[in-house]
């Protein structure tokens, strides 16, 4: 039976609920996820609830390809939140039980990060690009490097200028620039940041925290190739604007 008598009369039992509830969940996933019938491998049809799984593990999996760490915890957290409610409306209990685990501890370790302190530095090394540590971050990233920034050559870069960025005393990202022909302005040649560190924070270090070393020196303007629609979308993220030039970008400095 689904009802029960009590002393103040009539009191819906937890079985009832939890039936009323999976009938609503189901009849969402089979709106959602079911339009219409879907065939695949031959012929061979799949359902909504299927469907529902597919989605979940598809979350899952691309949460494993995030190098962020945060990043990967919401894209697993969600997958996972999938999972659970799979679970539930399938009576699987072990999943259900699983699945809601980890959603627990990705709202532990979520809850973690956004509320730890990170110590941001910059350091400018007096050996600029021949500083071991420089040569050290270099090698290591020389391959996602020449990806985003085809143009960049370190043997071209003795008379520039360089920073690098630490994250907790990690190397996270080195800044390197150069003066113009124009007194008012700088290039910058290599504004790379280490995939596990993407998130604007390094880019805020830079051009926020430290610009008025750069205005000290009396300059107006950044510039910036972006050949790489990539760091095009980071640019112009900072405030850079497309110039007449081909992929080159300028920053005013305010």
């Amino acid at each position: 039976m689904g009802v029960r008598q009590c002393k103040d009369g009539i009191c819906i039992t937890v079985p009832l609920i939890c039936q009323g509830l999976k009938q609503t969940l189901r009849c969402f996933v089979h709106n959602w996820f079911k339009l219409g019938v879907i065939t695949i491998r031959l012929g061979e049809n799949m359902s909504g609830m299927e469907l529902f799984g597919f989605f979940g593990s598809a979350l899952v999996a691309i949460s494993l390809m995030m190098s962020n760490l945060k990043r990967l915890r919401w894209i697993n957290m969600m997958g996972a939140i999938v999972f659970t409610i799979y679970g539930f409306l399938i009576n699987a209990l072990p999943v259900f039980v699983l699945n809601g685990w980890i959603v627990l501890v990705n709202i532990y370790y979520l809850r973690q990060m956004y509320s730890s302190r990170e110590k941001f530095d910059l350091i400018s090394p007096e050996q600029g690009i021949n500083d071991p540590v420089v040569k050290m971050f270099l090698d290591e990233y020389q391959s996602d490097i020449s990806k985003i920034f085809t143009h960049f050559n370190a043997e071209e870069m003795d008379d520039a200028s360089v920073w690098l960025t630490y994250r907790d005393l990690r190397p996270s990202g080195i800044f390197i620039f150069k003066t113009t022909e124009d007194p008012a302005s700088l290039m910058i040649e290599l504004d790379y940041v280490s995939p596990a560190y993407r998130d604007m924070k390094n880019a805020q270090l830079i051009f926020k925290s430290h610009m008025g070393q750069i205005k000290d020196q009396g300059v107006t303007h950044l510039k910036a190739l972006g050949e790489q629609p990539i760091h095009q979308q980071y640019l112009k993220s900072l405030g850079f604007k497309e110039t007449d030039t081909d992929y080159l970008y300028q920053l005013k400095i305010s």
